[in-house]
């Protein structure tokens, strides 16, 4: 047999050999599968991916451009700016807290702590969007087109769930002193067993679209940063 048909019978063996050397996957290489994010313990809508607006509200402030308003939408867009960024700050430590009291179940006194932290941060926020839902309104009555129904809808539901909400916090010192409490009922935002919603007196506000509301005062807020035409009520020169 000559060495050229010694080649060619062993050619296709060395190259199906060194095919399966580089199809083989080295040991070390990292998968390139991307790795699954687990799941939250909790139904809260996380929105750590909202900025502050009150640094844009800041330079709108420095170089004068907010001088395009007259003073009442000037002091109207300061206070919106404010309490939307506020109710987003409270509604974010809420969610902490409530993710480390899930955390902390196994130490009762750590979870009872948090859990009070949770009320207290999640009290702050519905008060303070209660006031931009009600300032949104008044943005829309000057500027129809400022707030889509879809949106509309959704704020107008929350309003009145967040109203309600409010109400019973501001007056249950009074309820508690008339005997109008009824037994087991909370005095206190309450937290549900499944963590989706809150309760105090016989009024339940559910969280996981209160946080998607935030998520379009967020929205708003930003739009009327970004404009130069918006009027604000109670402002001839706008």
């Amino acid at each position: 047999m000559s060495s050229a048909a010694s080649s060619g019978a062993f050619e296709p063996q060395y190259k199906h050999h060194d095919m399966e050397l580089i199809n083989r996957p080295k040991p070390s290489e990292p998968s390139s599968m991307p790795q699954e994010e687990e799941p939250s313990p909790i139904l809260m809508p996380d929105l750590d991916d909202l900025n502050s607006l009150t640094t844009q509200l800041i330079v709108k402030l420095r170089d004068g451009s907010d001088l395009l308003f007259g003073q009442k939408t000037r002091l109207h867009l300061r206070t919106f700016i404010r309490l939307v960024d506020k109710s987003i700050g409270e509604y974010k430590s809420a969610r902490t807290c409530l993710i480390r009291e899930v955390e902390s179940e196994a130490d009762q006194d750590s979870a009872l702590i948090l859990n009070f932290t949770f009320i207290d941060h999640l009290e702050n926020c519905i008060m303070s969007a209660r006031r931009v839902f009600r300032m949104i309104e008044q943005i829309r009555q000057a500027n129809p087109d400022f707030v889509s129904r879809e949106t509309l809808r959704l704020l107008e539901s929350f309003s009145r769930q967040t109203g309600e909400i409010r109400d019973v916090i501001q007056h249950i010192d009074d309820d508690i002193h008339a005997d109008e409490i009824e037994p087991k009922q909370p005095v206190l935002l309450n937290l549900s067993p499944d963590r989706n919603s809150v309760s105090i007196g016989s009024e339940i506000l559910q969280l996981h679209p209160l946080g998607t509301a935030i998520r379009k005062m967020h929205h708003l807020a930003k739009s009327l940063l970004d404009t130069t035409r918006l009027k604000l009520p109670s402002d001839p020169t706008s």
